[in-house]
């Protein structure tokens, strides 16, 4: 069965976007998915079935990891004398939209072992739920797509669903991090024009982002995609726009990524004011209750 609850301080409430669905498992059910992820993190880690620059979920493999890792590269590139930027994707329904047998295939393209690709097909097919809102509830409903989130197996499986991402960078200039369904493009050279079509080549080539969100029914927010130029703050290199699929896109002063600010000049200035901003409030708040 699903619960269907509103998501607070949404604008409007006659969308399904503005609606939450909490699925409710059996407690067993839940166990033993716990230990067939445990199986799976163990496989994988010890015979290095993920990508290294894949976080979030792994042992050892933090979100600050992943911030420092982006703030090394960043700053690799600018001792080497060129600037770099970072495309922030967005992955519209990560989890719901996924596919079971392209999951199924990515899994054993990585090398899980067939009896846990077995049992993962098996949990993912047949199943059935209800919705449950405002004392209605609904007819039985067939579920044919998507995975799990916030179970024991989602992050773990997920990891493995959106890896390829992480291959698609073919030269140094390129690379590419994830830190479970928060995935970012990096590109570095002399000039941001010249970034920008490699950031552009990085989406549309044959093999590349464009490719992977169709064929992994991933749809991109394209509205919500976020470009960063980073470069040194006394660099004088102009910003400009970038062209992707007839959508301008104009390099933005900052991006959130894992609830941490990155500015353009990476000197932390934007995520200080709203760490300051955000304890002033909560301060404020204990006060006003005391």
């Amino acid at each position: 069965m699903m619960v269907v609850l509103c998501k607070p301080g949404k604008p409007r409430y006659d969308v399904p976007k503005a609606y939450r669905p909490i699925a409710l498992l059996n407690t067993m059910w839940k166990v033993l998915m716990a230990i067939i992820a445990d199986q799976i993190t163990h496989i994988s880690e010890k015979h290095c079935l993920l990508p290294n620059n894949h976080f979030g979920g792994r042992p050892r493999c933090t979100m600050t990891d992943a911030m420092h890792l982006i703030a090394n590269i960043i700053k690799l590139s600018w001792r080497a004398g060129k600037v770099m930027a970072v495309l922030f994707l967005d992955i519209e329904g990560a989890f719901p939209n996924a596919v079971p047998s392209q999951l199924e295939y990515n899994l054993l393209k990585h090398g899980v072992p067939r009896k846990i690709v077995t049992f993962v097909h098996n949990m993912l097919q047949s199943r059935i739920t209800t919705l449950k809102f405002d004392g209605y509830v609904s007819d039985p409903i067939q579920v044919d797509n998507g995975i799990g989130q916030e179970d024991p197996l989602s992050m773990i499986l997920y990891q493995f669903y959106n890896a390829d991402l992480l291959d698609i960078p073919k030269c140094k200039e390129e690379s590419a991090t994830a830190f479970v369904d928060d995935a970012t493009m990096i590109a570095s050279a002399d000039t941001f024009p010249k970034v920008h079509e490699m950031l552009v080549d990085i989406m549309t080539r044959l093999g590349g982002v464009a490719e992977w969100s169709t064929l992994h029914n991933s749809p991109l927010e394209y509205l919500k995609l976020v470009l960063v130029d980073f470069a040194h703050s006394s660099s004088p290199k102009e910003r400009t726009p970038m062209q992707l699929l007839q959508k301008e896109i104009t390099p933005s002063a900052s991006a959130k990524y894992l609830g941490v600010i990155f500015n353009q000049n990476l000197n932390w200035k934007a995520q200080q004011a709203h760490a300051v901003g955000k304890g002033s409030a909560w301060t404020s708040q204990i006060k006003w209750l005391t």
